[in-house]
């Protein structure tokens, strides 16, 4: 039986490399590869947010476009909308969801209330709400003021954002998959907060953002015991002049909740183009990060852990530590292969216990911000419980993401 299901995972990835390469579309998100290509440290360059992800401005929208026009209605900056497909075929069939599904319609709105001038700040209502899919619901939902041109550096922040956005916590990714992503949840459909945020940059090189949160990623509304929640965020990246490389490092605070202890978290990270050190004669791309956090496992171990009220239970308050490695090599300009390795201990002092997971998949960019994504996933965790486990952690899978935007 299990070479049943590894034979239709290896024919479902031929199957679907075969019909991306002719037919699919692609759209780029927020990625940091993107900027550290580029040479571009600032986030504002593809986002509104000065934290990257979420809706595009003008230059996201042609630089996700690739060597395609837009269409008429996508060469606006007033609105837009993505779309993402999945299909999801887990290696374990009846343990665990699968099928076809919508990720994520999300549709969004970008209004200039005040324009920058010398006598005034820019003022702009960034809106994006997902209308159905994973965590359906609203997403970014702030008022962003650009008290100068970005381009000016100096240690007095560049942006004042407020209301709901997700801060940038270690590398972001457009899935919900990584192990540090899920450890410190800060995923792309959970690492939503609501608050204030201040971005700036001195010079070209040194970027940070603070965040001021209240309650735990709530879904923008009022909840139940959370006024006096109050949290902290902070990142901060260094891009070299001379070299391509980028480093950076983030942290997280938030206070205790009712009968629980309270949540905080780490990263360092680092990137390193090949790109630009080889003069694209090696287009490949690097990443890597570390993570640990504590007592955040709680918030997760339902979905992740077979042994939800035994091995669950035991490592709901340890501190976890992750890692993360990825390797983007660019066949071409729309045809990307992607390596990635995850690794993630519950409990770092039994790191035995640890789940793995090796994936290899493919990217194709077939039309303006329409692309394709296809990866196999094999994955194993090593406490007895969980080895032949039913969950997202020890499952290995075959996915196929499209997405379409405008």
């Amino acid at each position: 039986m299990r070479r049943f299901r590894r034979v239709n995972q290896v024919k479902f990835l031929r199957f679907t490399l075969f019909w991306s390469v002719l037919l699919l579309p692609a759209i780029a998100q927020a990625r940091p590869e993107y900027a550290l290509k580029i040479g571009q440290n600032r986030c504002t360059q593809c986002h509104y947010s000065p934290a990257g992800g979420g809706p595009k401005n003008m230059n996201g929208k042609y630089y996700g476009a690739g060597e395609f026009k837009l269409s008429a209605f996508s060469k606006q900056e007033y609105a837009g909308a993505d779309i993402k497909g999945l299909y999801y075929i887990p290696e374990r069939h009846t343990s665990g969801r699968g099928g076809m599904g919508i990720m994520a319609a999300n549709i969004y709105a970008s209004l200039p209330l005040v324009p920058l001038s010398s006598e005034s700040a820019e003022v702009r209502l960034v809106a994006e709400h997902n209308l159905g899919g994973f965590n359906s619901g609203p997403r970014h939902m702030y008022v962003r003021w650009m008290i100068r041109d970005d381009s000016a550096p100096g240690w007095l922040p560049q942006y004042v954002v407020l209301g709901r956005f997700i801060p940038p916590f270690g590398l972001m990714f457009d899935e919900h998959r990584p192990y540090v992503r899920i450890q410190t949840n800060t995923s792309w459909n959970t690492g939503f907060e609501t608050g204030a945020m201040l971005s700036g940059n001195l010079g070209d090189r040194f970027h940070y953002d603070l965040s001021g949160v209240n309650g735990q990623k709530n879904q923008g509304q009022l909840a139940n015991n959370q006024a006096t929640l109050w949290g902290a965020l902070a990142n901060v990246r260094f891009m070299a002049r001379s070299w391509p490389v980028m480093i950076g490092a983030s942290g997280s605070y938030h206070e205790e909740e009712l009968n629980k202890q309270p949540p905080s978290a780490g990263s360092v990270y680092a990137m390193w183009s090949l790109h630009r050190s080889t003069g694209n004669r090696v287009p490949l791309t690097l990443m890597a990060e570390f993570a640990r956090a504590k007592n955040w496992n709680g918030s997760f171990v339902q979905s992740f852990v077979t042994d939800s009220t035994g091995y669950g239970a035991q490592v709901t308050n340890s501190e976890s530590q992750g890692v993360l490695f990825q390797a983007n090599w660019d066949l071409s300009a729309r045809l990307q292969l992607v390596y990635r390795y995850d690794r993630l201990e519950l409990n770092r002092d039994f790191p035995s216990d640890a789940y793995e997971r090796h994936g290899l998949g493919a990217k194709y960019v077939f039309g303006p911000l329409m692309w394709a994504l296809v990866r196999v996933e094999s994955a194993e965790a090593g406490h007895p419980t969980e080895a032949k486990g039913t969950k997202v952690g020890a499952v290995g899978a075959a996915w196929a993401v499209l997405s379409i935007g405008i």
